[in-house]
């Protein structure tokens, strides 16, 4: 498989850092997010809390999905960056049919314009990562990455072992620091994305963004990145 859609997910929560606990109403949004993200490309869902999802028909009887059932993390108080990295380290080290690259994305949230992001990450043919960097806060965004099987394996593997919520070390700024003094090939994202859900640390709803709001951004990324020749944004 050349190309999967790789969502992280914990239906049981294992660690003080989430808003939402509610084991049915994670499961839920889970299961939208997979019915709305396989009509466009095979996923795999990562799952690393006790829930016996396996044995969930609701789960197994949807097609295009591929499910990686991780152990449960040691580390309750390092956080959900911790183990959302820690499970796709995992996943990526046992998955035999593992996709040659791949778009992570937390998985309670919907990407909207997906289709655009796809192509976006599909059509690339000289970088091994595109994730959004952003030079005043200092920090990589986790919660969607396009990466290859190679780069991960050769660049972000246990890279989530620096990384503790519970010492502010976010795996935000780990994953900047990272990149931020290497010569990796690889930029932001050329489109601008608009995000259905909420946010894993306070539950609260992304804005929603305007047509002409992801157009503009789209345009400002490009600019960035054609014109200016820099591969971070500004925010």
């Amino acid at each position: 498989m050349n190309f999967a859609i790789v969502l992280t997910g914990c239906i049981k929560v294992n660690t003080n850092f989430v808003a939402l606990t509610d084991e049915n109403k994670r499961k839920q949004d889970y299961l939208n997010s997979i019915k709305y993200y396989t009509k466009f490309a095979p996923v795999y869902f990562i799952e690393n809390s006790t829930y016996d999802i396996k044995n969930d028909k609701d789960f197994r009887n949807i097609d295009n999905l591929i499910i990686y059932k991780a152990k449960p993390s040691k580390f309750f108080d390092k956080g959900k960056g911790f183990q959302t990295f820690e499970m796709i380290d995992s996943f990526v080290k046992n998955q035999i049919d593992l996709p040659k690259s791949f778009l992570i994305i937390t998985g309670r949230y919907i990407i909207e314009n997906i289709k655009e992001v796809i192509d976006d990450c599909i059509n690339e043919k000289d970088n091994e990562l595109i994730i959004d960097v952003y030079k005043r806060s200092k920090l990589a965004v986790a919660y969607m990455l396009y990466v290859t099987e190679s780069f991960y394996k050769n660049n972000l593997l246990d890279i989530y072992k620096q990384a503790d919520d519970s010492k502010g070390i976010h795996i935000e700024h780990v994953l900047y620091n990272k990149l931020i003094y290497t010569n990796y090939n690889y930029r932001m994202f050329l489109c601008a994305h608009s995000i259905m859900g909420k946010r894993g640390t306070d539950n609260n709803a992304f804005k929603k963004k305007s047509k002409w709001g992801l157009l503009w951004r789209k345009w400002s990324r490009m600019f960035i990145y054609y014109i200016k020749k820099d591969r971070y944004l500004p925010q």
